[in-house]
């Protein structure tokens, strides 16, 4: 955890020594600790239900189109 090649440039903030207390993570649970995943997570779920919200979309266009009128 000391060296630079562990996260590309220093040691991460929580390796420092006046953090040594805290105990000492990876940057994985770090992201974690900094919610930084959840809002990650939260934005792809927004996304996720734009996409599936187009594809309802265009399935009920495709339902309504198919439907002969008899006017």
């Amino acid at each position: 955890m000391e060296s630079v090649a562990d996260f590309g440039t220093k040691p991460h903030l929580s390796c420092e020594p006046a953090n040594e207390q805290k105990g000492c993570y990876d940057y994985f649970q770090d992201e974690i600790q900094d919610n930084k995943l959840y809002v990650g997570l939260g934005v792809a779920g927004i996304l996720l239900m734009q996409v599936i919200e187009i594809i309802c979309a265009i399935i009920i266009f495709k339902e309504e189109k198919a439907k002969v009128s008899p006017f």
